[in-house]
């Protein structure tokens, strides 16, 4: 019982800081490609494209975050309902981290795309990345409310 404990633990923590970092990757992995292809043609909207690169990068942050109040809390995690609620504050933000990587990546492109034909429409169209963004706010939130319950 005290490795299942233990392992429940660590665990928390490895999927609090990955799953997030590969959202952002993500992220920024599909919207990037889009946006060096729209500065090739209009520079100017390179500066402007970068907003979904710097929110799909402050995923990677609310995973660290979440990850380092789990190391503060090591020492009060000590029964297994405690540890599966570190695990849950894990997988909450890793898993919405990683949904808003997915929304991110795909609204950016778009977004990159779009406003390499049509400048006007960027700041409507970045709103669905800021939306996606609001998926990781979410799970960040709830991760926290997990966290200190502990």
């Amino acid at each position: 019982m005290d490795i299942l404990l233990e392992l429940l633990k660590y665990s928390s923590i490895a999927v609090s800081v990955t799953l997030p970092s590969f959202g952002a990757i993500i992220g920024m992995s599909w919207s990037m490609p889009a946006i060096s292809g729209a500065g090739t043609e209009k520079p100017e909207s390179i500066s402007r494209n970068l907003y979904s690169v710097i929110l799909a990068e402050a995923l990677a942050i609310y995973g660290v975050i979440v990850g380092l109040l789990l190391i503060f809390k090591m020492d009060s995690i000590t029964t297994f309902p405690s540890a599966v609620s570190a695990l849950s504050a894990g997988l909450t933000v890793g898993l919405a981290t990683l949904a808003a990587g997915f929304g991110i990546g795909v609204c950016g492109r778009s977004v990159a795309t779009a406003s390499a034909r049509r400048p006007e429409v960027t700041t409507k169209l970045l709103l669905g990345v800021i939306l996606s963004e609001a998926i990781g706010i979410y799970g960040l939130i709830a991760a926290l409310l997990l966290v200190f319950r502990i």
